[in-house]
């Protein structure tokens, strides 16, 4: 476990990792809320999507087993390295029974936390971004199980042998130029190592707005 500090964090969340849709129907197992991390943790952007598990010591009104997972949405830039920001929902999940509207007062509280593996209920999903076009193509990528960070992202168009590297842009929006053949490949990695394939046949024209989950027929 990393020791730091958790401050309550009123405003409203960056929609990296798509704050508006994480709520309890999206993971399988104990409710994750959003969090933004500090520089040291984001990883150039590349530590957004992924998972901690966190729990407040030092405090007669915490919680003591580690139960609250959280989806790292957004960057703190300015935070120092131990420090990380909850909405308030989060930070009061830290506590006992009947004490979150209490721990939340105290705005600074200490924690202990460390990355967890994801366990999303929903499959890997990609939406082009606004902005996107025939030759310059950006897309989200969403719900990645394990680690959930990425390292990489390679795409292969439809009747080609060649996996090209996409670039990390920020956050989870990575950019390929284009035109891509569909329906395209999609290679993803995470920092963990793990490796997953999709193709993505909801995708048709690679226009914004166009989505489609790994595993969709």
């Amino acid at each position: 476990m990393t020791l730091g500090a958790l401050v309550f964090f009123a405003a409203v969340l960056a929609v990296i990792c798509d704050a508006r849709s994480l709520n309890e129907t999206l993971f399988r197992s104990s409710a994750m809320e959003i969090n933004v991390i500090n520089a040291s943790e984001w990883q150039t952007g590349r530590g957004t999507c992924g998972c901690l598990w966190v729990r407040c010591v030092n405090d007669t009104i915490c919680r003591e087993e580690p139960t609250t997972v959280v989806v790292v949405t957004d960057e703190c830039p300015e935070c120092p390295a131990d420090q990380l920001d909850f909405s308030g929902t989060a930070f009061e999940s830290l506590a006992i029974e009947g004490q979150g509207d209490a721990l939340r007062a105290r705005g600074i509280i200490s924690i202990e936390y460390r990355r967890k593996s994801c366990d999303f209920a929903a499959n890997i999903t990609f939406e082009v971004v606004p902005g996107s076009n025939e030759f310059w193509i950006a897309f989200v990528v969403k719900y990645v199980p394990g680690y959930g960070a990425l390292q990489s992202v390679e795409v292969q168009s439809s009747g080609s042998n060649t996996w090209e590297n996409a670039a990390h842009l920020w956050g989870a929006v990575w950019q390929i130029d284009g035109p891509l053949t569909t329906p395209t490949s999609v290679r993803v990695t995470t920092v963990g190592g793990e490796v997953a394939t999709c193709v993505l046949t909801g995708i048709t024209s690679w226009s914004p707005g166009e989505t489609s989950t790994c595993g969709e027929s």
